[in-house]
């Protein structure tokens, strides 16, 4: 069980302990040691007022959060943190990336750096003697995008196949990996593993099939490949991998070959591809084989061809394309099939929209549509009889 499952409840402290599994928690703290007139002390804290289990970022708790989450709040405060301890009888109010404690114990304040890197070396010795997969580590390190998580990290205490599977989820990893470490073989093998490494590999490193790897690995290693050795195959390789690496292939050297098959790997690739081959060069065939891969790429069409059957086909994909297509043209069909992929758009359905094949539709996709169909329209025995007609269905 993770802490998510118990978002907006209130658990014991013991409860907590459980969950966490010896993930350890902190503060950060300001220069002063005091937060919204509560002055925080080196041993048992008990908030000033009474405690308050509901809402977000209120007052009535002493909040605290999880080593996963530090970033939220690394830059919020002063220099310094500290660890907390979460005695079994306390109470605790469970909110998204943070906790609200009646009481907490502190530790000695001292550099928030310091206390992050020292978090996180227990808490992998801790893993590597649970015999942890380190799935969970690995998750949220692959979530960090500013990779101020690394930083903290001592790698130099990970065993040779966990650092692999460490850059595997996360290639900025690559830089804290052994320079010894970094032999051609060793880097084809994580290449093979994560393609973004290549964006660490030093140019003289860097062959034609070095490269050819990475961006099949994930097309949008395209973006660290050098003009120099960039071929028409390499590139080619890396769009059929991930049609969003046409993005970083210069518009005049964008070919109709290469749009196409951008588009065909994924529909979003739209956005990218030169507008003067889309209106009206592109074949009408190639632009619905994007729409069906991602509906959403609707919003990159030009108003002037955008069909009936161009929308059509977005909402059948996605229902939530039906947004970028303009109320005018929201005919039943259409409004049909994307109530068929999401019930809960109903509820952007005007009450002259509103048919009854459409209300019955919503139904079968999500129950829950009927909340909208009640607000919107007064039609009672029209009402009545389709929800006779779903409850028929379903039996």
């Amino acid at each position: 069980m993770e802490l998510y499952n118990f978002i907006g409840q209130t658990i014991t402290g013991q409860q907590l302990n459980e969950i966490l599994n010896g993930r350890p928690l902190l503060k950060f703290m300001n220069d002063t040691d005091t937060h919204y007139g509560m002055h925080y002390v080196t041993g048992r804290n008990q908030d000033i007022e009474p405690f308050n289990a509901s809402g977000e970022c209120q007052s009535g708790g002493l909040y605290v959060t999880t080593l996963e989450n530090y970033y939220h709040y690394y830059h919020a405060y002063g220099n310094c943190a500290r660890r907390v301890r979460i005695d079994p009888g306390a109470k605790v109010y469970v909110e998204v990336g943070k906790l609200k404690c009646n009481e907490i114990y502190l530790e000695e304040r001292v550099p928030k750096d310091e206390l992050l890197k020292t978090l996180l070396a227990e808490y992998i010795e801790t893993l590597i003697n649970q015999g942890s997969n380190f799935e969970r580590f690995f998750w949220d390190m692959a979530s960090d995008t500013t990779r101020m998580y690394l930083k903290f990290i001592n790698f130099d205490t990970f065993p040779p196949e966990l650092m692999i599977k460490a850059i595997e989820r996360n290639h900025n990893a690559f830089m804290f990996m052994n320079n010894e470490s970094k032999t051609p073989e060793m880097i084809l093998r994580l290449i093979k593993l994560n393609g973004l490494v290549l964006r660490y590999v030093e140019n003289g490193l860097r062959t034609p099939d070095l490269v050819t790897e990475a961006v099949r690995q994930n097309g949008l290693a395209l973006q660290f490949v050098d003009k120099k050795i960039r071929t028409l195959e390499i590139v080619m390789d890396a769009i059929k991998q991930n049609g969003l690496a046409l993005q970083y292939v210069k518009p005049e050297s964008r070919t109709p070959e290469m749009m196409i098959e951008a588009m065909r790997q994924n529909g979003l690739a739209l956005q990218y591809v030169n507008r003067r081959y889309i209106m009206p060069a592109m074949p009408l065939a190639i632009i619905l084989e994007a729409m069906r891969q991602n509906g959403l790429a609707l919003q990159y069409v030009n108003k002037n061809i955008m069909s009936p059957e161009i929308m059509l086909e977005a909402v059948r994909q996605n229902g939530s394309s039906i947004r970028y297509i303009e109320r005018k043209m929201w005919a039943e069909e259409i409004i049909l099939e994307a109530v068929r992929h999401d019930g809960l758009i109903l509820r952007f359905v005007r009450n002259d929209e509103m048919t009854p094949s459409i209300i019955l539709e919503a139904l079968k996709q999500n129950p829950r549509a009927l909340e909208y169909v009640a607000k919107k329209t007064r039609r009672l025995d029209e009402i009545k009889q389709i929800i006779e007609q779903y409850c028929t269905a379903r039996n």
